[in-house]
């Protein structure tokens, strides 16, 4: 496994480092354009690495899931899911409320309010 270090950006070097970049070199919440950066492989790393990112890159990963595209979610839903089942139990309030917004979205395509 990638051991996390820094870099220049500010960003850690580990496993969706390269989506995380994309993402936050975008303006918008979410980063449209760095959604087809979330390959299944991408997806498997931040699954694994979830929990030893940071509050913002957790949020980022979890706001670019709101672009994805029906058929992305439909191939992936069950990684992302377990991405969003991390961030419910997390301690930070923010990505906690959002993964439970998010929770079963993969799978319906609609947020739980």
């Amino acid at each position: 496994k990638a051991q996390p270090s820094s870099q220049g950006s500010g960003l850690r070097l580990h496993p969706g480092a390269e989506f995380l970049q994309q993402v936050s070199d975008d303006s918008a919440w979410g980063a449209t354009s760095a959604t087809h950066c979330l390959t299944p492989q991408v997806l498997s790393q931040i699954n694994e690495w979830f929990k030893a990112y940071t509050r913002n890159e957790k949020l980022q990963c979890l706001l670019a899931f709101f672009h994805a595209q029906p058929t992305h979610l439909a191939k992936s839903k069950r990684t992302m899911q377990s991405i969003i089942d991390q961030a419910v139990l997390e301690s930070d309030e923010w990505v906690r409320a959002l993964g439970r917004l998010l929770n079963g979205y993969p799978a319906t395509g609609a947020v739980q309010c």
